[in-house]
């Protein structure tokens, strides 16, 4: 079997850690109020070295989940940790987020 298939196993500490997160966003139309469930009981896990990649459909909540590591959206349930440090009590300096848009290319 191909070791691509076995997860790396160190030893080392989580430089990003996500716990429990859940964000939902709520929409009032015509009087009704709905509420849009964008993550819900996200876990994550990223060790130093390690590649990981985001990828879903449009509308998934992918820009969301950056938001929020990010620091750029700060309501949400749960914990994100940078350098086992939360997000609500690190610097934003620390941290960027470079948008993505036509204009760029």
């Amino acid at each position: 079997m191909s070791n691509l298939a076995t997860p790396i196993q160190t030893n080392e500490k989580p430089i990003l850690e996500l716990e429990n997160i859940f964000k939902e966003y709520h929409d009032k139309k015509n009087q009704v109020q709905t509420k849009h469930i964008v993550i819900n009981n996200l876990n994550l896990c990223i060790k130093k070295g390690e590649f990981v990649t985001i990828v879903g459909p449009s509308g998934c909540g992918k820009s969301t989940l950056l938001n929020l590591v990010a620091g750029l959206d700060p309501v949400f349930e749960g914990e994100i940790q940078v350098d086992n440090i939360p997000i609500i009590d690190s610097p934003n300096t620390d941290r960027i987020v470079v948008f993505q848009e036509i204009a760029l290319f």
